[in-house]
Parts: C-alpha cells; structure tokens; sequence
C-alpha cells in the first residue's frame, strides 16, 4: 500500500543534522511488517527509510535508498517516526531540495499524520 506525492513545486531542503518526521498510527489488530517512507529529489525515489522487516526490496539494503532504522513501534497509538538526514545513518538528504515524498507498507494497515 502506498501514498505519494510528486512534483511539487513548492520544495523543502532540509539542513545538516536536521530530521525528517512523520506521525503514523500502527494498526493493533494488523500491524504492517513494514512501514517505509521515501523522498524525493529532482526524478529520484533513491532516499528511503523503514521501520520492521525488510519486505520492500527497493534500494541497496544499509544505503540512503533502503535505510533500516528501528522495529515497528508499538500498535495502537500515535508515534513520531524520525529519520536522520545525514549520509552515515539516515538517508543523505542534507542541502537538497525535496519534491515529493510518499508513505508505504507492507502488509497489515498503519495511518499517516503530519509530517
């Protein structure tokens, strides 16, 4: 299941040391095995971040395009998740502008909130 959007022309760019954010609520009853968020920049999807098993198997695997950060918070309520924009442990964001971004999981349901 996924959400995006594209082509915005309105962008962000994030700073050094800065970090990504969206909030999500787990579903308690059908946790997803994957949750997984990814930006944009100019026609590239190559920066991605999840949370619980590797099940999409888009980008290099420990790299800015399939970056592992933590489990699947716990079900049933709101969490904040963040990502690093750094190169070394998030997704190598830093000083580039952001033009899309979209939502993903695998299995299970989850909701989106602000980001």
């Amino acid at each position: 299941h996924q959400h995006f959007f594209e082509n915005a022309t309105s962008t962000f760019t994030p700073a050094a040391g800065e970090r990504l954010f969206v909030w999500a609520y787990i579903d308690p009853d059908n946790p997803p095995a994957q949750l997984m968020l990814q930006w944009r920049t100019g026609a590239s999807w190559e920066h991605r971040a999840y949370w619980g098993l590797s099940r999409i198997g888009w980008g290099v695997e420990g790299a800015a395009s399939r970056r592992r950060i933590a489990a699947i918070p716990r079900p049933g309520r709101w969490v904040r998740l963040e990502v690093p924009v750094d190169a070394t442990s998030g997704v190598d964001l830093a000083g580039v502008a952001l033009n899309g971004m979209a939502f993903t999981f695998f299995d299970g349901s989850a909701a989106f909130g602000a980001a």
